[in-house]
């Protein structure tokens, strides 16, 4: 008898035990699925139930019994737009990429404009009392910290 064949029931039959578990294994699973419906059935609402799962912005699944406020995207949608996104991202970076010296140009001249700095100020100064005039606590911190000198 070779090492890796064990009696089964005290009998030894000769069989290779990891081969029976494999053959019993495959027949449970036949059965569960003739149960359910035959293989086709299964296959089909295990993809349906995939499709028409929903996910909260991370990507992770809604269970239909967890209760939440948020009502998910459905699991398509969110891949579709991650991907949109990410392809969208990717080509931006290149046009940016592409475009960098005219683009340094007009950020550049924008900055040096007196109505830009004007504009700028003011509206930092609107946030500012936007902010204090609110019924709930407001709490507003600037600072201005002076570099560290590199020598």
């Amino acid at each position: 008898m070779a090492e890796n064949k064990k009696p089964i029931i005290g009998i030894d039959l000769g069989i290779d035990p990891e081969y029976l578990e494999e053959v019993v294994r495959q027949t449970v699973c036949a059965g569960i699925a003739e149960a359910l419906g035959g293989k086709e059935a299964v296959a089909s609402e295990i993809v349906h139930e995939v499709l028409n799962s929903r996910v909260d912005k991370d990507g992770n699944v809604i269970g239909k019994g967890n209760y939440t406020y948020d009502k998910g995207t459905p699991i398509i949608e969110h891949y579709v737009r991650k991907v949109v996104k990410r392809e969208a991202a990717a080509y931006v970076s290149e046009m940016m990429e592409k475009y960098r010296p005219q683009i340094r140009d007009a950020i550049a001249k924008e900055l040096g404009d007196q109505v830009f700095t004007k504009d700028l100020a003011e509206k930092f100064v609107g946030a500012l009392v936007n902010e204090t005039v609110k019924d709930w606590r407001c709490n507003i911190d600037v600072t201005f910290t002076k570099p560290e000198r590199d020598w």
